[in-house]
């Protein structure tokens, strides 16, 4: 018996990666309409979406998301519980999180930020792309390391909330429903809610990049063998408050906290479908 539940359990967790995937190739499309903006130019706006969403780059780093968003999922699977932790103390709260193993999870959380948020500034289009220097060697863009650090910044948020608020906790439902019923209404609330954390999130992450400095940057360059590209600096506070750059990490960030959230929730409807076991008798 305990073979049969081990087997479904990965069935329905292969489901639940393979729908929360087919939903977020539409969700990737209207992305990246709003991420090339240009209501002023509507006919170049339509023009350059149709572009990016045709070219083979785009294909490439779709995937991509894709996979570090399957790889959220492999870690619900393997974190998730039907027995709801109790903390007594707040000594003892701090210390769930704290635990190796959970930090391992939150750390996995900010690389699979980082990573996501890196192919959406890719599919937001050539603003945001790597670009060659005179002596052959490629150059950091500041605009493409900012997404990934925001990106990061969301896993290591979303990893602590994870634990904190118990959200790796499964529900049975009392009421069983179609899988349909369970997911449509709730569509709404995950891009509102996705929308208020982004907001939230970078209410932080803008005054922690800045007080920061130069070391982040400094490093991955170091640690990469780039060069930083003149042009393309941030580290004033006029260069911080660009609204294109604002604009293009609140659709990015808000496109990955509904990712996850609602993959989340699929993975949750399909463990806790109800399962019929066939008794025949001899």
């Amino acid at each position: 018996m305990r073979s049969v539940c081990d087997s479904v359990y990965r069935w329905r967790s292969g489901a639940a990666i393979v729908w929360t995937c087919v939903l977020s190739c539409p969700a990737l499309v209207l992305y990246q309409l709003l991420a090339l903006c240009n209501p002023l130019h509507p006919f170049t706006w339509i023009q350059d979406w149709l572009s990016s969403v045709l070219s083979a780059r785009s294909f490439v780093f779709a995937c991509l998301y894709l996979l570090t968003l399957s790889n959220t999922l492999v870690i619900y699977s393997t974190t998730c519980a039907v027995v709801l932790p109790v903390y007594k103390t707040r000594l003892s709260v701090i210390w769930g999180v704290l635990r190796p193993p959970r930090l391992l999870v939150v750390a996995s959380y900010a690389l699979l930020g980082g990573g996501a948020s890196y192919c959406l500034a890719e599919l937001a289009g050539y603003h945001y792309l790597w670009s060659p220097h005179q002596s052959c060697r490629y150059c950091l863009n500041e605009y493409l390391f900012f997404h990934a650090a925001h990106g990061a910044f969301i896993g290591l948020r979303y990893g602590v909330r994870y634990y904190l608020l118990k959200e790796s906790f499964m529900v049975f439902p009392s009421i069983q429903q179609h899988k349909l019923f369970r997911l449509r209404g709730h569509v709404t609330s995950h891009v509102r809610e996705a929308l208020t954390r982004t907001l939230g999130g970078l209410r932080y992450f803008y005054p922690l990049y800045f007080l920061l400095g130069y070391y982040p940057r400094n490093r991955v360059i170091r640690l990469l063998g780039l060069q930083l590209r003149d042009d393309v600096r941030l580290t004033s506070l006029s260069s911080l408050m660009d609204l294109g750059l604002f604009t293009s990490l609140l659709v990015a960030g808000t496109t990955i906290h509904v990712g996850w959230s609602f993959g989340l929730r699929i993975f949750r409807t399909f463990q806790t479908q109800v399962y019929r076991v066939c008794v025949t008798g001899n």
